[in-house]
């Protein structure tokens, strides 16, 4: 009796102990489970946020809706959080000082943020990128970006001075500054390499949004026998288009592929990609913290920034092949350095 008793004891003591363990590898299981879940759950990423601030307004098809655009890929394909901020013509250092209590990059668009160094010494932990211009002060949060404006103009002068029936040329500036006349040398130099009997006329509007102006310049070139005049206007650009239209000259766009616009004048575009350019800045900025400010970057032709466009096939196109070929031998020349196009910067 006892020995059966004894029996029966050490087998529950076997089941109790079997029992204890199974539910301490239960714990210990759980437990790890959730250690495993603590460690891999990392802290979501605070998104980006960039304001990008016009001049004026932002127009689309042209400088500045360049820039929108390029916010717009930014904001979904990383979930950056983007700010179009406009300043009318006015206030431009306020409008940054605004930007940056809430930014953590902001990018000016145009010459009137000439103050941007001052701004960005203000505001150390903030990112500033100014587009198209450039200044001697440098700071480690500030990156000048400029671009070879004048190796897609001198493709440009090329095509207008083969396509002319007259021997005469034609320019409209929106201004008399550094970029816009970066634009006219290479215009002159490619249409001088086509035709060294070639004349190019330049006209001014004063300004980068009066489209009215822009017409009366493009008619005043046209007068003198311009019959192929490059628009370098900004937002008063369609102003010459539509000159173009009901003058019957043909016109050269800029910044973006115009062509759209009117394709029965618009022969060609010099085309340069900030948009693309501020979606690689700052998308690489959002991956990984990149950022190599203090200097200033310039994007040439080989970059892919610069370039030269016709519209789309299924439009009317006044550039021929043997020409377009003519273009491409071009600017693979000036990517290989055999023809160096002149600067006004």
């Amino acid at each position: 009796m006892r020995r059966t008793i004894s029996i029966m004891l050490a087998v529950a003591m076997v089941v109790t102990m079997t029992m204890m363990f199974a539910s301490c590898g239960d714990k210990d299981k759980a437990a790890s489970d959730t250690s495993s879940k603590t460690e891999t759950a990392a802290p979501e990423k605070e998104a980006v946020r960039v304001t990008v601030i016009a001049a004026d307004t932002f127009v689309e098809g042209t400088y500045s809706g360049l820039a929108k655009n390029g916010l717009e890929r930014l904001e979904k394909d990383y979930g950056v959080k983007g700010t179009l901020k406009e300043c009318g013509g006015k206030n431009f250092n306020a409008a940054m000082e605004e930007a940056a209590k809430n930014s953590d990059i902001i990018i000016p668009i145009g010459w009137q943020f000439e103050s941007v160094d001052m701004v960005a010494a203000k505001y150390p932990d903030v990112k500033f990128i100014w587009l198209d211009n450039t200044k001697d002060t440098n700071y480690d949060n500030l990156l000048y970006v400029t671009y070879a404006e004048n190796q897609g103009a001198f493709l440009a002068g090329y095509i207008a001075a083969k396509t002319s029936k007259s021997d005469v040329i034609g320019a409209v500036g929106g201004m008399d500054n550094d970029s816009v006349e970066d634009f006219i040398v290479g215009y002159r130099q490619g249409a001088n390499y086509a035709n060294s009997h070639i004349k190019v006329l330049t006209s001014f509007i004063g300004n980068f949004s009066d489209t009215a102006k822009a017409g009366d310049c493009a008619l005043q070139l046209n007068n003198k026998g311009a019959d192929v005049i490059f628009q370098i206007a900004g937002a008063a650009g369609p102003g010459v288009f539509d000159a173009a239209k009901q003058y019957g000259f043909y016109v050269i766009g800029v910044d973006t592929d115009q062509k759209a616009a009117d394709p029965s004048h618009i022969i060609c575009s010099v085309t340069k990609d900030i948009g693309q350019s501020i979606y690689d800045i700052v998308g690489d900025y959002s991956k990984d913290g990149t950022w190599d400010g203090g200097k200033t970057v310039k994007f040439d032709m080989k970059s892919g920034y610069i370039g030269i466009s016709y519209g789309t096939d299924d439009m009317e196109q006044q550039i021929s092949k043997n020409l377009k070929s003519d273009v491409l031998d071009l600017k693979k020349k000036i990517e290989d350095g055999d023809i160096v196009v002149d600067s006004a910067i």
